[in-house]
C-alpha cells in the first residue's frame, strides 16, 4: 500500500468468507478508517479458531471462522478499550457454513448429558 495502490497479496486463512487477495472496496474502507480514527489488525488462524471455540463453549454460539474473526479481533484489542465502554461484536456467519474448520477444535467426541 506504500505506493498508494492496493497490491494483490495471496490470502490464505481458515476464514474463507473474508479471504480476498485484493479488497474490492479497499479504498473506501481505508478512507473510512482514516475518517473515524480506526485501524486494522492481523489475526492468525489460531486466534480465529480459538475465538470460535470460546464462543461455542462459553456462549453457545456456533460461528463460522469469518464471524469468529470479529471476536478474535476484540480479544486481541480489548486492552485498548476503555473499561467503561460498551462493546458489541457482530457475528454474522453460522458455523454450519464451515464444519471442517470447527472440527479442528474438537479434541474428543462429546458425551451425552442425558444417560
Amino acid at each position: 500500500m506504500s505506493s498508494g495502490k492496493f497490491q494483490e497479496q495471496p490470502a490464505e486463512t481458515v476464514a474463507d468468507s473474508i479471504s480476498v487477495n485484493t479488497p474490492s472496496n479497499g479504498y473506501l474502507a481505508l478512507k473510512n478508517l482514516k475518517s473515524y480514527g480506526g485501524h486494522c489488525i492481523i489475526l492468525t488462524d489460531e486466534e480465529i479458531l480459538s475465538a470460535q471455540k470460546e464462543l461455542s463453549s462459553s456462549c453457545g454460539l456456533f460461528s463460522e471462522p469469518a464471524a469468529a474473526a470479529a471476536y478474535a479481533g476484540f480479544i486481541k484489542q480489548k486492552q485498548n478499550v476503555n473499561s467503561n465502554s460498551t462493546c458489541v461484536v457482530l457475528l454474522t456467519g453460522n458455523g454450519l457454513k464451515d464444519i471442517n474448520s470447527a472440527s479442528k477444535n474438537i479434541v474428543s467426541p462429546a458425551k451425552p448429558l442425558i444417560p
